[in-house]
């Protein structure tokens, strides 16, 4: 079931909290809204659900549109930020009571639990309450009893934050694993860059009710649209300098990059840590090391230079110590140019 979003708004009270959203998520894929805290992604998730109303816009089911039907009638799976589970019911009493809803047979019922259960692999818990069982049980059972009913389209509203960083890697394994399988259309609602870029098969990046960009993880990290975008999707965070063209490239300080910049334009570059390196001598900046933080393989390392403090990855056996100097070279081909005033890309095959 393919999903089109048409000139969505939303507003709580005289608060406009999402204006003029478009976007599609074909037929069988996973979709991720993602953006900072307040930017509307949870609300996008409630107005497709039926839960607030549209100030305009269409959302449409494979050409049909749901906007004007009720919540029960759109056939909609969701899975909330704390679950929602039933305290007094156990795991297989939870993810039949959709089932239950709808009128089916105890002997359906069973059958079709304990096939959702098998694909969830939680099959050997089913008899246990919600306090009885894992944060990461507890989300296969929500994820279960969303999909039991086989809906359209799948709503997950920042399902991962409430576990720790081993457990989130697995679930969202887990996640796209079981969304694959079911080839049900989905929506995640995540603020996590990771989490977007490794489970979706697009990602429309929000930002005060707006949409920045939208497109595949790839897009979006190699071919920002603006500084926003190309700065929230940066971890480490990504090294943001202001020059001016010259003749001759961009002026950033001492350094002039050689890159294709108009003469006298305000510009701002963005240099991911990974597209820094140190070079034997000459390269791009000189500085000195300020610090250097093991993250595992990793070690980040920060230089001072004349124009201020730039970071990159190196890998930790050979992670330069504090005050040694060092020549730094930047991967031209990686670098991205945005115009300092508007914050719009730079680049002539750019979005």
């Amino acid at each position: 079931m393919g999903l089109d979003i048409r000139g969505l708004s939303i507003s709580y009270g005289d608060h406009r909290v999402v204006e003029d959203l478009s976007f599609e998520a074909p037929s069988g894929t996973l979709l991720s809204l993602l953006g900072p805290s307040g930017c509307g992604k949870t609300t996008v998730l409630n107005g497709i659900a039926g839960f607030l109303p549209l100030i305009s816009g269409k959302i449409l089911f494979d050409h049909r549109e749901i906007q004007d039907l009720k919540t029960q009638s759109r056939n909609i799976g969701m899975v909330f930020q704390n679950y929602a589970l039933y305290p007094h019911m156990t795991a297989f009493e939870n993810i039949a009571f959709p089932l239950r809803v709808m009128g089916l047979t105890k002997g359906d019922i069973r059958r079709k639990v304990e096939e959702m259960a098998e694909m969830t692999q939680i099959g050997s818990i089913l008899h246990r309450k919600p306090g009885q069982i894992s944060g990461g049980q507890q989300q296969r059972v929500a994820i279960s009893r969303a999909l039991v009913k086989k809906p359209d389209l799948l709503l997950l509203d920042e399902p991962l934050s409430n576990l720790d960083a081993g457990l989130r890697i697995e679930m969202r394994e887990e996640i796209r694993r079981i969304q694959r399988e079911t080839g049900t259309t989905t929506l995640f609602v995540t603020h996590d860059q990771e989490e977007a870029l490794s489970m979706s098969d697009r990602i429309v990046l929000l930002d005060r009710g707006t949409i920045q960009q939208q497109g595949t993880p790839q897009e979006l990290y190699r071919s920002p649209a603006n500084l926003f975008t190309a700065r929230f999707f940066g971890n480490p965070p990504v090294n943001v300098l202001e020059g001016e063209g010259t003749g001759d490239g961009l002026r950033l300080g001492p350094t002039v990059l050689p890159v294709p910049v108009k003469f006298g334009q305000a510009t701002t570059a963005v240099v991911r840590c990974e597209d820094l390196r140190i070079c034997a001598e000459g390269g791009h900046f000189q500085g000195s090391v300020l610090s250097s933080e093991i993250l595992g393989r990793d070690s980040l390392v920060k230089v001072s230079w004349e124009g201020g403090v730039l970071r990159l990855i190196v890998p930790s056996d050979r992670s330069p110590s504090p005050g040694e100097n060092l020549a730094l070279e930047v991967n031209l081909r990686e670098l991205q140019l945005f115009d300092l005033e508007t914050g719009k890309s730079l680049r002539a095959d750019g979005p």
